[in-house]
């Protein structure tokens, strides 16, 4: 059974709301972290599975990264929807990093 494509778009825009939305708290919880309670292993330095402090810039890293690549995905299964525009768009960035297209 064929599904409309007001269907697909529906799942796809929201597939993307659900995505951005989570991707958002997790730049939340990077970039604006919860103070750490003042008692408990926290307190002691003995916070839970952590034997070293990370990174800030490491840690911040790991969560802007995956989001731009997220954006990316979600950029190519919406230029895909189009395959002709999908060539033209790919021969674009072709010729314009100078590469060649036969």
């Amino acid at each position: 059974m064929l599904m409309s494509v007001a269907v697909y778009d529906l799942l796809f825009w929201s597939a993307v709301a659900l995505c951005v939305i989570a991707q958002l708290f997790i730049l939340k919880a990077v970039f604006f972290p919860a103070p750490l309670p003042l008692d408990g292993p926290a307190a002691d330095g003995r916070a839970a599975g952590r034997l070293r402090p990370a990174s800030r810039p490491l840690e911040m890293a790991w969560v802007v990264l995956p989001a731009i690549g997220l954006a990316l995905v979600f950029w190519w299964a919406w230029d895909m929807r189009h395959p002709d525009a999908a060539v033209g768009t790919a021969v674009a960035v072709i010729n314009t990093v100078g590469g060649t297209v036969s």
